[in-house]
């Protein structure tokens, strides 16, 4: 069976320090959820986590720039053994610290004929730096 996309898309934000979105999960086979998640604070968000219909999502990645803001990339899953009852079912992100600015966003996907023994579960945290500036100039 090939990996296909089940359903559709589902995507929010907002300015709080949870944001969620209502996913409808369709019945297949060998499902995953898989949510992605940023965020851009004047302060540390702290711990990210995700939930689909209440039960934990897997952190599978995170990057992150930090600098005046912080800013993270988070993917995460979860795979058919722990998914709930098909239809209706609430993806929310939350972040453990309080910044004093947030923008905070949350979207979600379904597959269907993904190998549930492959890749999982592991964290990729990627490098973290500083902001950039950039200069150009151009000769007259």
């Amino acid at each position: 069976m090939a990996i296909e996309q089940l359903g559709t898309f589902v995507e929010d934000e907002g300015t709080s320090t949870s944001v969620s979105v209502t996913h409808v999960l369709s019945a297949g086979d060998n499902r995953i959820i898989v949510a992605g998640v940023i965020l851009e604070s004047t302060g540390d968000p702290g711990t990210v986590t995700c939930t689909y219909g209440g039960v934990s999502m897997t952190q599978i990645s995170k990057g992150s720039i930090y600098g005046t803001y912080w800013r993270d990339a988070y993917l995460f899953e979860l795979l058919e053994a722990d998914l709930p009852s098909d239809g209706n079912n609430t993806v929310t992100a939350s972040m453990s610290g309080s910044p004093s600015s947030i923008t905070f966003a949350v979207g979600a996907i379904c597959y269907e004929g993904v190998d549930q023994d492959g890749y999982q579960g592991a964290d990729n945290d990627a490098v973290s730096g500083t902001e950039l500036a950039i200069t150009v100039s151009m000769a007259a």
